[in-house]
């Protein structure tokens, strides 16, 4: 009996020493993973910026299908956050500062567990070194887990590498899969349309379309009016050196509408009109390029844009249809005329052997 009791005093002793042991490993920890990836630095961070690109690359599920993600409105600007939830998760990321094409800050919590993530992205020509590090106080079950087993750095540093992989390989994928076709000359018809007027960065541009089409639709289902084809944005002006673009959200109507003062919603017109369509598939960060070749084609044409009328896109496949951005279609319409050249008033001297001569003789004195 005495014995046993020894022994059993003996066992209490190395578990006490054992758990304090654990206990006084070290509180703080930071992993960190770098790769340096051939996409340059404003694209890559736009795409990680995004939260609603996460569970393309991060493995959010784990072996839980049954997870459930959401997102807050705004993916792509401070406060932004995503929860991912299932029987065993309850977990979310909150981006709370965002430094354009720089850095990003986040916090995460992991069930009880809360740490921060940071973002660096640095240039090297045309390719962008990105480090990803996560920071934060060791729990108890990770420093027992350590000493068991894998500890904080193999296991998320080994996600980070495979999220850092899966971002280079899905934005060389996109990247690569982009078309620009050059339609022509087409006509807009005349249109009868509902439109609400916004202003943003051109960052948060997707994210508040999205918003305020969702706010047009709801406008036009709530009064039964009948509308036609895809929603359309008129850009009144858009400034990339100051960041913002000014825009309406239109959706056709078959018919005149009449709209009481004070509501969000107004209403708009526009006849018949020449236009240059280009269509855009790939990703968003093309159509930039696409705008600059449409404006030389004008050109080549013997065209110019037409500031009487409107420019318009349209987004025909999109984020809402499909999360695989090399599927996204979007169709630019520039509205043009021709050119006007002033006819200029020039004096054409007679060629010397149209000019008459005449010779007087004199007579003899």
């Amino acid at each position: 009996m005495k014995i046993a009791k020894y022994l059993l005093t003996i066992f209490l002793l190395l578990c006490s020493a054992f758990f304090v042991f654990i206990a006084t490993q070290q509180n703080k920890y930071k992993i960190s993973r770098e790769k340096e990836i051939n996409i340059e630095k404003e694209i890559l961070f736009n795409h990680i910026n995004d939260l609603s690109t996460w569970e393309e690359w991060l493995e959010l599920k784990g072996y839980d299908k049954s997870t459930i993600l959401s997102y807050t409105a705004k993916t792509t600007n401070k406060s932004q956050s995503l929860t991912w939830k299932s029987s065993t998760l309850n977990d979310k990321i909150t981006t709370t500062k965002s430094v354009p094409s720089d850095t990003i800050y986040q916090d995460i919590q992991i069930g009880n567990d809360k740490h921060k993530i940071t973002w660096y992205f640095t240039s090297n020509n045309k390719s962008t070194k990105v480090n990803w590090s996560m920071e934060g106080k060791t729990s108890f079950r990770w420093k027992l887990n350590s000493f068991l087993k894998s500890g904080i750095d193999d296991i998320y540093g080994d996600l980070f590498e495979k999220g850092l992989n899966k971002i280079e390989g899905n934005l060389t994928t996109q990247l690569s899969a982009f078309k620009i076709t050059q339609n022509g000359i087409v006509t807009r018809n005349a249109n009868h349309f509902i439109q609400q007027k916004d202003s943003c960065s051109l960052d948060n541009f997707q994210t508040n379309y999205q918003k305020t089409v969702k706010n047009t639709k709801q406008f036009a289902k709530t009064n039964n009016l009948k509308t036609t084809d895809l929603p359309f944005i008129i850009v009144q002006e858009r400034n990339k050196s100051k960041n913002y673009i000014i825009y309406s959200v239109c959706i056709s109507t078959e018919e005149e509408i009449l709209i009481s003062e004070g509501s969000k919603i107004t209403t708009g017109y526009f006849d018949n009109y020449l236009a240059y369509k280009t269509t855009v598939t790939g990703e968003y960060f093309h159509l930039e390029s696409a705008r600059k070749k449409t404006e030389e084609a004008i050109l080549k044409l013997d065209y110019i844009i037409n500031t009487n009328n409107n420019y318009i896109e349209i987004y025909k496949v999109g984020l809402t249809e499909t999360k695989n951005a090399s599927k996204w279609v979007t169709e630019l319409y520039y509205p043009i005329k021709k050119k006007f050249i002033k006819p200029v008033e020039t004096y054409i001297a007679p060629k010397k052997d149209s000019i008459k001569t005449i010779i007087i003789e004199q007579p003899v004195q």
